[in-house]
């Protein structure tokens, strides 16, 4: 599969505009987020490698700044999503000794137009 570059400014929007990253998962708007971005629909990981990449990059941000949940919340949404019979190898906080990656608020200062690069 060919490399994309993944716009954290533009996936933070989709997925702020939306009502945060725990209403994504609860309400499965991963389409919404994957067809906003503009990505292939083909790729059968990008809702699994999006919410990855925002836990890891931007969820602490959205923590700090919107206080739309906080990560018990989260890893309630990573659950229930799992009860569904959705895939149980997500990644959760719990794996991380309960506490979300915590990054520098200086890591934001020049947020917009920052974008990551990762195999898809």
């Amino acid at each position: 599969m060919a490399k994309q570059v993944l716009d954290l400014y533009e996936l933070y929007n989709l997925v702020v505009d939306r009502g945060g990253l725990v209403d994504v998962i609860n309400k499965k708007l991963w389409q919404e987020i994957i067809k906003g971005l503009k990505l292939p629909s083909s790729i059968t990981s990008a809702a699994f490698t999006l919410r990855t990449q925002y836990m890891k990059y931007l969820y602490p941000f959205e923590c700090e700044k919107k206080s739309f949940s906080n990560p018990a919340e989260l890893q309630c949404a990573i659950d229930g999503n799992r009860r569904e019979g959705r895939r149980s190898s997500y990644g959760t906080y719990g794996d991380m000794g309960g506490q979300p990656p915590l990054l520098p608020l200086q890591n934001f200062q020049n947020f917009q137009g920052t974008s990551k690069s990762f195999g898809f």
